[in-house]
């Protein structure tokens, strides 16, 4: 019975040591796998290549460049963690000096006091020394509110007069968009370069429905309401890219004939090239 025993004892231990060692022989090819795929991202990242991509390609490529590397730097983190045996030195990635966030930021402070405020060692009461502050760097997300303006109306019983605050100026008149969500649209538009569609999307997340059409509409009235010209909307968009143009030396145009549905402010069907003069 006891040689049963031990010898049942004898085949737990040596399964579970083929086990681990099938396990760590996994783990060790995976890790080899990984370190050979980071070693082509780095050659490929930072080596000199016989065609040398400009600055602007490189631009193109790079974050999703560091994406992959810290990816794979911290899925092998993550095995050497779970590897048994001794813990070796881990060298440090060069990193870029950290930019200190900007002061003009608000602050939102969260104290983490100890539970206690005695010791957990011997008993006594604890000093404050100093305050350990790490700060980091949060966004939020875009929300979207209602402004309601409430305009009492009063009324003299004298002479039945009713008497009620001006409605506020706004850029247009009888809508609903405040001026906030109008300077969103527009530089989400133009200098963020994001489609309407996409506007459109973003605010379906909080629950808000914005057609396309109706901020394209807001689009355009705000440039009108903008525009330092008192003309019409055809007319500033011509002048203001007429008089963008006029500032370069020289302009290189097409020949190509551009069928119109009615000229606009002498803008014929073809166009030539210009040499602006001085």
């Amino acid at each position: 019975m006891k040689r049963q025993v031990a010898a049942l004892v004898s085949a737990l231990i040596e399964g579970a040591k083929q086990a681990s060692a099938a396990e760590i022989a996994h783990k060790d090819f995976k890790i080899e796998a990984l370190t050979y795929e980071l070693a082509y991202y780095k050659r490929i990242r930072f080596s000199t290549k016989s065609e040398a991509l400009t600055a602007l390609q490189r631009d193109v490529f790079e974050e999703t460049w560091n994406t992959d590397l810290s990816a794979i730097e911290a899925e092998i983190e993550q095995l050497a963690d779970k590897q048994p045996g001794d813990k070796v030195a881990k060298p440090k990635r060069p990193r870029a000096g950290r930019q200190p966030l900007p002061n003009h930021l608000p602050r939102i402070e969260h104290r983490h006091e100890p539970d206690s405020c005695t010791c957990g060692q011997c008993g006594g009461s604890l000093t404050k020394i100093r305050d350990d502050i790490t700060e980091q760097l949060d966004v939020e997300p875009v929300r979207f509110l209602v402004h309601r303006h409430i305009r009492p109306q009063y009324a003299c019983r004298r002479c039945e007069t009713v008497t009620a605050q001006a409605v506020p100026p706004a850029i247009i008149d009888s809508g609903m968009a405040a001026v906030g969500l109008l300077a969103w649209v527009v530089t989400s538009k133009y200098l963020d370069h994001l489609p309407l569609y996409r506007l459109e999307q973003i605010a379906a997340r909080s629950g808000v429905s914005l057609s396309r059409s109706t901020l394209a509409d807001w689009v355009g009235r705000v440039g009108v309401r903008c525009s330092p010209w008192p003309t019409g909307w055809p007319g500033t968009c011509y002048r203001a890219i007429h008089s963008m143009l006029m500032r370069r030396q020289c302009l290189n145009l097409t020949p190509a004939k551009v069928e119109l549905r009615r000229p606009i402010y002498g803008l014929t069907a073809a166009t030539t090239c210009k040499r602006i003069p001085g």
